[in-house]
């Protein structure tokens, strides 16, 4: 059996839910309010980048620190939340890819390329044209978004190699 030590992310997680108490009540409304809270965080995922991208593109310089801390803030907890179920044997590569699954991930992910752009977009001047580091941070956008969707689809294929040789295994 794997014995995972206690990390300061475990025990946060722990005194968060409160796993010792009853703060969510029975087992039946704790797993209502994972249920809930689940929900919310997907659409905070979708709402809270979206805004900043629109922000930073509508009051320019002066909300670019302050959304940029906020994002990246939201993006910190996204990733302790994979590194936690990971810790915990769950894998978070998907295992099919829906339509519902594809418009969610474009969703979460477009508006932080669009967010970087505006960022460089409120650094020039009035009436400046696009300038090249501008246009790299494009192109850059791009690659960033191809690396990620072939990421996405090698996590994928892994897993369902995985599962299939554990399915061998099982026979």
């Amino acid at each position: 059996m794997l014995v995972l030590m206690t990390t300061a992310l475990d025990r946060t997680v722990s005194w968060t839910l409160d796993l010792a108490g009853d703060s969510w009540g029975d087992e039946r409304e704790r797993l209502r309010w994972y249920e809930g809270l689940t929900a919310a965080a997907q659409l905070r995922q979708i709402a809270l980048p979206w805004a900043a991208a629109a922000l930073v593109l509508i009051l320019g310089r002066p909300a670019v620190l302050p959304l940029a801390l906020v994002v990246g803030l939201d993006y910190i907890s996204m990733f302790l939340a994979t590194t936690y179920v990971r810790r915990h044997r769950v894998d978070p590569a998907v295992k099919r890819w829906t339509a519902a699954r594809i418009l969610y991930v474009v969703l979460t992910r477009v508006p932080y390329g669009i967010f970087v752009v505006g960022c460089f977009l409120a650094f020039r001047e009035p009436g400046e044209p696009i300038g090249p580091t501008t246009i790299g941070a494009i192109i850059g956008a791009v690659i960033g978004t191809v690396a990620g969707v072939v990421g996405l689809a090698r996590d994928t294929r892994n897993r369902r190699r995985r599962e299939a040789a554990e399915a061998l295994d099982a026979d």
